[in-house]
């Protein structure tokens, strides 16, 4: 086989240890920590493509947790991976539930994909290149709107539930087939 690196654009000072990795047939994702200078935070890398779809830059995702994250975790189950990893200054223990879910297009369309993360009241949605400056609805089980924001070139969008009630809810992303289920 071959080996490459997961993340060729490492900054000087930076380092990545303690990686781990999930999935099922070609829906895999991992987790590692990245030390920069006086941060410690935990990365993650999902695809839908198999491992070559690894490749490329992580997502922080223990962000806005403070103080120095290590000791990630992750598994896969029934089309979700669960995360756990450790706030080493608090000695809190963090679990985070991602939810991959994907439309995979005809030869002209390419594959959309994006993940969720439910934490602290926070959802944060991970988009891939092709949902650049879409827009994003959160509806409630009457399929009313109760968020709406855009993706403005980002690959990551944050949204505060804090003040929605436990429930059913359906994420839209514009471009993608179908409205997406969750729970809170």
């Amino acid at each position: 086989g071959t080996i490459q690196m997961i993340d060729n654009v490492v900054p000087a000072s930076t380092s990545q240890s303690h990686p781990k990795i999930a999935g099922k047939d070609s829906i895999m994702a991992m987790v590692w920590y990245n030390t920069i200078p006086g941060e410690l935070d935990i990365y993650f890398r999902f695809s839908n493509t198999g491992a070559s779809g690894l490749l490329g830059d992580g997502i922080n995702i223990s962000n806005p947790t403070t103080g120095t994250q290590q000791n990630p975790d992750i598994v896969y189950a029934n089309g979700v991976f669960h995360i756990v990893y450790q706030n080493n200054s608090t000695q809190e223990l963090y679990y985070l539930k991602a939810v991959m879910d994907a439309y995979v297009g005809t030869e002209d369309q390419p594959t959309k994909t994006f993940t969720y993360f439910i934490q602290n009241d926070q959802l944060s949605i991970l988009l891939n290149e092709n949902f650049s400056n879409h827009s994003i609805e959160m509806m409630d089980a009457r399929g009313c709107i109760v968020l709406k924001t855009s993706s403005n070139g980002s690959n990551i969008v944050t949204l505060d539930m804090q003040h929605l009630s436990h429930g059913i809810y359906w994420l839209r992303i514009e471009g993608y087939e179908r409205p997406v289920k969750f729970f809170r």
